[in-house]
């Protein structure tokens, strides 16, 4: 399952159990990051998302994608695992 897919069907979830405020510039950003990976329902979201957000908002999420830096997960078994 793709990242993107994971929190389309999952955060509405997470966020109510856990009470996660929800952050439209973040769900943008999550948006943008898809998208760039090929995900058309991503692409589609994230022109939806630019339509509720000010121009201060998109420049933000864009601004976050830009800079996000993923890392790796260790395995199980890893010795760097928590």
């Amino acid at each position: 399952m793709k990242l993107a897919n994971l929190r389309r069907n999952w955060w509405p979830t997470i966020s109510k159990v856990c009470g996660v405020a929800k952050d439209e510039v973040e769900g943008y950003k999550w948006f943008l990051l898809a998208a760039v990976q090929g995900d058309e329902n991503a692409k589609k979201g994230a022109a939806a998302a630019e339509s509720r957000l000010t121009r201060d908002q998109i420049k933000e999420g864009l601004k976050r994608a830009r800079n996000f830096k993923p890392h790796a997960v260790p395995s199980v078994g890893d010795e760097r695992a928590p």
